[in-house]
C-alpha cells in the first residue's frame, strides 16, 4: 500500500532588525525541533541576537563597540565575517559600497532608530567636505586573529549588509534541515525547494515604490534570493525643507541623488543581491548597468525610475517563463559589451 508523508506547514512572523521578518517552512514531519526547541523559535532568535551585535543604535551592542575603540579589538566570528564581506564587497564595486558611511548618516539626520524619526524635523549637519576613497574601506582586519582597528575619525554602519547576511546564513543552516522554505526579512529573501520537486515555488512579488499597495510584477522562483533597494522607503524631512534617505553615496557623503528611486536583485545569495541593488541605485542606469554586466552578467534586476518607468534586465527566456503579470516598459539584455533595449515605442 502506498502511504504519502503528510506535510507541516510553519510560519512565523516578528520585527527586528527594525523590520518585519516572515518565516515559512515545508517539511514532512509532524515535528521538527533543534536542541529541542521549534525551528522557528531558532530563526527568531538568530535575527534578535544580530540585533543586539550589529545596531548602531543599542550603545552595549559589538558594532557601538567597535566604533567607540581607539586601537585594536578582536571582534567575534560573526562580526569578523561580515567585515571581511564588507571589504570584498567595496573592492568590486571600486568603493561605492562602503561601510564608512556612519558618520554621514548622522549628519544627515539619521541618529536614532527610523521609528523615532518618522514626523520629526531633523536638523541636517552637512558642513563639511569629505574625500572619497576607493582604496580604503575604514578599517583594517586581520582575519586569523579577528583584530580590527578602524581609521582615526571613521566609524561604521553595517545595516547595508547585515539584513541580507542574517537571512541567507541562516537559509544554508535550514537547507539541511528544512525541505522547502523561505525567509523575508524586508524584502531581502531566500528561497529554497531542497528535493527538488516539481512545480513547488514561491510566488514573490515587487511592489511599487510609490505606492505599496500595488505590485508592478510577479515571478516564481524555486531556489534564490532577492533583495530590494529604495531611496523611497527611509526618508525624513530636515528643517529647511529638504527630503532626504538612507542611502549614502560615498563619493559624495550625501545621499544618493540617481535616477533609479528602487532596484530588485534576483541571484543566488541574498547578501550579493543586497550590495547589487543598493550599488545600483548608487551608480543610476547608465553606469549601473555597465557594472552589473561586468561583475553579475547572469542576475535579473528590475528597476524604477524617478519618471515612473519600469525596466527589466535578464534573459528573455526567464522573462517569459517564470514572471506573471509583469509588464516592463523596456527590456535590456547584455552580449558583451553590446546594449539592447527593447521598448514597445
Amino acid at each position: 500500500m502506498n502511504s504519502k508523508t503528510a506535510e507541516t506547514h510553519v510560519t512565523d512572523c516578528f520585527r527586528t532588525m527594525n523590520t518585519e521578518v516572515e518565516v515559512q517552512f515545508t517539511f514532512g514531519k509532524d515535528v521538527y525541533l533543534y536542541d529541542g526547541k521549534p525551528l522557528q523559535h531558532v530563526v527568531r532568535r538568530w535575527f534578535e541576537n544580530n540585533e543586539r551585535r550589529f545596531s548602531r543604535f543599542l550603545p552595549s551592542s559589538e558594532l557601538s563597540q567597535l566604533n567607540g575603540t581607539i586601537g585594536w579589538m578582536q571582534v567575534s566570528a560573526a562580526m569578523a565575517e561580515v567585515l571581511e564581506l564588507a571589504q570584498r564587497f567595496y573592492v568590486i564595486t571600486g568603493g561605492i559600497f562602503n561601510p564608512a558611511i556612519l558618520q554621514s548618516l548622522e549628519q544627515s539626520g539619521y541618529d536614532v532608530s527610523f521609528e523615532n524619526l518618522q514626523g520629526k524635523k531633523l536638523r541636517s549637519q552637512h558642513n563639511q567636505e569629505r574625500t572619497y576613497d576607493a582604496v580604503s574601506t575604514g578599517y583594517i582586519l586581520h582575519s586569523r586573529t579577528r583584530f580590527v582597528s578602524r581609521e582615526p575619525e571613521t566609524r561604521l554602519d553595517l545595516g547595508g549588509i547585515v539584513k541580507g547576511w542574517s537571512v541567507q546564513r541562516i537559509a544554508d543552516w535550514l537547507r539541511h534541515r528544512v525541505e522547502r522554505g523561505c525567509i523575508n526579512a524586508g524584502g531581502d529573501i531566500a528561497v529554497w525547494n531542497s528535493r527538488g520537486e516539481p512545480g513547488k515555488y514561491w510566488n514573490i512579488s515587487i511592489s511599487d515604490p510609490a505606492d505599496s499597495s500595488r505590485d508592478i510584477g510577479h515571478f516564481a522562483l524555486e531556489n534564490g534570493a532577492i533583495a530590494t533597494s529604495s531611496t523611497m522607503k527611509r526618508r525624513w524631512t530636515n528643517v529647511r525643507g529638504e527630503e532626504l534617505h538612507h542611502i549614502i553615496d560615498p563619493r559624495t557623503m550625501m545621499p544618493a541623488n540617481s535616477e533609479v528611486i528602487q532596484c530588485t536583485a534576483i541571484g543566488r545569495q541574498t547578501t550579493e543581491c543586497e550590495m547589487i541593488a543598493k550599488t545600483f541605485c548608487i551608480l543610476g542606469m547608465t553606469e549601473g548597468l555597465h557594472w552589473v554586466k561586468r561583475h553579475y552578467p547572469t542576475s535579473e534586476l528590475v528597476w524604477v525610475t524617478e519618471s515612473g518607468a519600469i525596466h527589466y534586465y535578464g534573459s528573455h527566456r526567464l522573462l517569459s517563463s517564470r514572471w506573471k503579470s509583469f509588464c516592463p516598459d523596456v527590456i535590456h539584455t547584455g552580449d558583451g559589451d553590446l546594449l539592447e533595449v527593447i521598448s514597445d515605442d
